[in-house]
């Protein structure tokens, strides 16, 4: 799966197996260097676990029972989602797609803008905000303060119900998720950068860089050596911002 700021993950696909009282089919391998750590293949029957109780995990595979000719696995040399090339940039452990355009990111900075540790918009979920995508309604952030009421209720969750009608959002749905995007208006300067989902820039980062800039014009016009002048802010985290 590809991440908002292009990181490649690869996830196990698996049999619908029980696990301390609920269905997994699915779990995260973290990376490539965690696969072949473990010696994960394709075909092969795993030992799953939940760390800690709550995060699916495979422990490894059972050889005994690996199927004949199942290879090493190897990270695609371009992205599942766009086709664009697919980077490992020096020191670093993930593989990233270089493309800004990537669909897969693009829906996963939505989601992440959203999210309760960002803007924080209660109610546009997953499901929401993928079919506003695959209608053409929300591309960029700034997108989400153009919904209006109107246009919700009548949104298209391209199902349908017993009498073969389209499901509609409708409009209790619909007001409330305009009422949360409203109410996120008035977010802190410090989320809104967290929201931006700027590679490195986590919730503590966001809170240095809004201390030290107080809009996000001044920001913008920081140079990198005065990114990297705030305290909690080097050398690493200051190019990403300055590039973003």
């Amino acid at each position: 799966q590809v991440g908002r700021t292009g990181a490649l993950t690869p996830v196990a696909e698996l049999a619908p197996v029980v696990v301390a009282g609920s269905t997994v089919a699915r779990a995260t391998l973290h990376n490539l260097d965690e696969v072949h750590r473990k010696d994960v293949r394709v075909g092969d029957t795993v030992v799953v676990r939940k760390a800690g109780d709550v995060i699916p995990e495979v422990l490894g595979p059972v050889l005994s029972l690996r199927p004949d000719g199942a290879a090493p696995w190897a990270m695609p040399d371009v992205c599942p989602s766009c086709g664009s090339p697919v980077i490992r940039e020096e020191g670093e452990v993930a593989f990233r797609c270089i493309s800004i355009d990537c669909p897969a990111q693009a829906l996963e900075r939505l989601l992440h803008w959203a999210s309760r540790g960002a803007l924080d918009i209660d109610g546009m979920g997953e499901e929401i905000v993928t079919r506003l995508v695959e209608v053409g309604r929300l591309t960029d952030v700034a997108d989400y303060y153009s919904l209006d009421e109107v246009e919700l209720a009548l949104l298209d969750m391209g199902r349908v119900n017993k009498e073969g009608q389209p499901i509609r959002l409708g409009a209790t749905i619909a007001a409330k998720l305009v009422a949360a995007i409203e109410a996120s208006r008035t977010r802190p300067f410090a989320r809104v950068l967290f929201g931006l989902g700027i590679r490195h820039v986590g919730k503590t980062t966001a809170e240095a860089l809004a201390g030290a800039f107080s809009s996000i014009d001044a920001l913008a016009a920081a140079t990198e050596e005065e990114l990297a002048a705030v305290d909690g802010i080097g050398p690493k985290i200051a190019r990403s911002a300055y590039v973003f």
